[in-house]
């Protein structure tokens, strides 16, 4: 049985923590991963406390686990310090390469890979939402706790570039606690025209609660990244869908298979080789995972296996490429098929001709446009 690390930046008995380790466990059980079956799950919910996140990180990979998912970037900083060796996989992590997780996004290299959550730009997209629902709003005060959000700094540029447009002073306050966080919505509310922007980041999330009350209190409008904030009263939010980047960080950190796995894969694919064909001319033969047709993993290893596949004449070659196979009543007709007089049918009748004309349909264009 495999076993795989989590650890989580919100507290346990949050149902957003819940929802998350659900959407989490749906990506791996689609790849045929079930919790109980041939995988354990360790979870770990330090909550936003930082020492607690390393303690924790510690403590997973004392498990062995094949791969560890890191929440957020106290998770991911953590992990990253606790090993240089085992898979990690963080997710909801804003600008991955400025925080140093990964050398580049196309290259990541290490042991680290996963999910880019906010683009730091995106502070002037709220500081916008922010004057359309408080046009009197002259002073925006950009909240996080620069423990847990050490990434706050550069969201809080994009709001100052974007409120130099607008007339609008924007000042950073940072909360390490909650009473930080009801100092800072007071000292904004002493004058009118004042808004917040939260930054999120584990302790805010987990907080939540009592920054909402804090602001509907004061009458701050404010807003926030993500969509439980209004589900909890909050005024308005824009972000991504955090449950989808779980669950695609589920499908991404999928075990990898033991050796009698990767021997029955193998012997899988050598039943496949058809008597006369070369090795080298079946570039990813095997199946990516249960569902999933016999074909190459990448575009370059396809188009490479078009080519030689048409170098040598060979349509079946063709149709494992591109996982489609003709009907019975359609399909290429090869020379000994012409010489006895079989039509070739016309390309709308081919597995590939209707497969181009679904893409054409799909994004509006006319067959010869």
């Amino acid at each position: 049985m495999r076993r795989v690390g989590v650890l989580m930046a919100e507290p346990e008995n949050d149902p957003e923590s819940r929802a998350r380790a659900a959407a989490f466990q749906e990506g791996l059980a689609k790849l045929g991963w079930i919790v109980g079956r041939n995988l354990t799950i360790d979870y770990r919910w330090p909550a936003g406390d930082l020492a607690r996140t390393h303690g924790a990180a510690a403590e997973l990979l004392h498990l062995a686990p094949v791969v560890i998912v890191a929440v957020a970037t106290p998770g991911g900083l953590a992990a990253r310090s606790a090993t240089r060796t085992v898979p990690v996989v963080f997710v909801a992590v804003s600008d991955p390469v400025a925080q140093g997780f990964v050398p580049s996004l196309a290259h990541p290299g290490g042991n680290l890979t996963g999910f880019s959550m906010l683009e730091p730009t995106i502070g002037g997209k709220w500081l916008d939402l922010l004057e359309e629902l408080a046009p009197g709003v002259k002073r925006v005060t950009v909240l996080f706790n620069p423990q847990t959000a050490p990434n706050g700094p550069l969201f809080f540029r994009s709001v100052v570039e974007a409120g130099q447009k607008h007339a609008v002073e924007a000042v950073t306050a940072h909360a390490r606690n909650v009473a930080e966080v009801e100092a800072a919505v007071m000292e904004l509310a002493r004058a009118p025209g004042g808004g917040l922007i939260v930054v999120p980041d584990s302790f805010t999330t987990s907080n939540r609660k009592v920054i909402i009350d804090l602001a509907a209190r004061y009458r701050v409008p404010a807003t926030y990244a993500f969509r439980f904030f209004p589900a909890d009263g909050g005024l308005v939010s824009y972000g991504v869908n955090v449950a989808d980047l779980f669950r695609q960080g589920g499908r991404i950190c999928r075990p990898h298979p033991s050796r009698r796995e990767t021997r029955r894969a193998a012997r899988a694919a050598a039943d496949q080789i058809r008597s006369g064909d070369k090795p080298d001319h079946r570039q990813g033969a095997g199946p990516r995972c249960a569902d999933d047709p016999a074909r190459a993993c990448r575009r370059g290893d396809r188009i490479a296996a078009l080519f030689a596949a048409l170098a040598h004449r060979r349509y079946c070659e063709i149709v494992k490429v591109f996982g489609c196979r003709p009907g019975p009543t359609t399909g290429g007709a090869t020379r000994t098929q012409a010489r006895a007089g079989v039509r070739k049918p016309p390309r709308e009748e081919t597995a590939m001709g209707r497969a181009v004309a679904a893409r054409r349909a799909l994004w509006g264009f006319e067959r010869g446009g």
